[in-house]
This record gives structure tokens, sequence and C-alpha cells, in this order.
């Protein structure tokens, strides 16, 4: 008991200290699943703009996006999916990500 009262001052340092790092260490913990939680909302936000394809005119897309023609791929889009062409745009932007 005498340890306690003549080192009180150290002991409550310490653990104000301890729980200062519990407290940071469970905040970045709860930030960090925010942030891989936003990026999946991303992710799927993203692929909700893609308007469903065949295989073949995603490839004839893609294609047309690696030949760096963007104005030929946001044409077979539109082709494809009937899209107006501010929508054929953002698709061809969100496929090209």
């Amino acid at each position: 008991m005498a340890f306690i009262m003549e080192n009180f001052a150290v002991l409550i340092s310490a653990w104000s200290l301890f729980l200062l790092l519990a407290g940071f260490l469970y905040g970045f913990r709860r930030a960090k699943e925010r942030v891989i939680a936003a990026a999946e909302e991303g992710k799927r936000a993203r692929s909700a703009l893609l308007p469903p394809l065949s295989a073949q005119a995603r490839s004839r897309v893609e294609e047309a996006l690696r030949n760096g023609d963007k104005a030929g791929a946001i044409k077979l889009m539109r082709e494809e999916t009937g899209l107006d062409l501010a929508e054929a745009e953002a698709a061809v932007e969100a496929l090209g990500r």
C-alpha cells in the first residue's frame, strides 16, 4: 500500500497514457474500417454506372479505348445500349477506369 501512495502520480500518468493510446488505436481502427467501406461502396457505385453489355460489345468498347478512340467507344456504347451522349460518355469513362 505504501508503494501505491508514494508513486500515485506516476501510476495515474501511466494509466492515462495507456487509455490515451488505447483510444487512439481504437479510433484509428474505426477510421480504417470506414475508409475501406467507402472504397468498396465507390467500386459498387462505379459498376452500377455501367449498363448491361454483351461480352462482345464490351470487348469492342474496350478495344476502342485501348486504341485511344474515345469517341468511337462512346458511339459503340450508344449503339449497344441506347444511352444518350452524356450517359454513354460517363459509362465509357467508368469502363476505362
